[in-house]
């Protein structure tokens, strides 16, 4: 385990969540939704593709958003902070971001109350997904 980091308190680490989410669902989303209008006025079947696109797309970010630049996903780097591979000390690759983000994806709203509640009791305010992951959130 590499320790010349400084871990990050509990709020930065669910603003730069909230950031992300609206990032993902609310731009990504309007953009898929826009041009499903707009293709959809000449297509209905090519509407619902894009439509399936956006959606796939949403999901991708959630899954891959640690694993950009210096393991920020844009909440992340808008807050200064980032992820890192616990036994490394490396930036988080994007398998590691799956990792970490895959049981929100399948729990949503639910995962992030338990997520919270466990990160509140923990010192470190670790995730359950940081703990399958081995990751942890620093300060850039």
């Amino acid at each position: 385990m590499v320790k010349n980091n400084i871990s990050v308190g509990l709020g930065s680490r669910i603003l730069a969540f909230l950031i992300d989410i609206f990032i993902g669902t609310t731009l990504i989303g309007i953009g898929g939704f826009i041009l499903t209008a707009i293709v959809g006025i000449f297509s209905l079947t090519f509407g619902l593709f894009v439509s399936v696109i956006t959606v796939f797309m949403i999901m991708t970010y959630v899954l891959i958003k640690d694993g950009f630049g210096n393991g920020q996903s844009l909440g992340k780097k808008l807050l200064g902070i980032r992820v890192i591979n616990r036994k490394t000390g490396q930036k988080c690759s994007f398998t590691d971001s799956a990792k970490r983000n895959i049981l929100f994806m399948f729990f949503g709203v639910l995962w992030c109350g338990i997520e919270i509640g466990y990160m509140a009791v923990k010192r470190t305010h670790v995730r359950i997904g940081d703990n399958m992951a081995s990751t942890e959130v620093v300060k850039a």
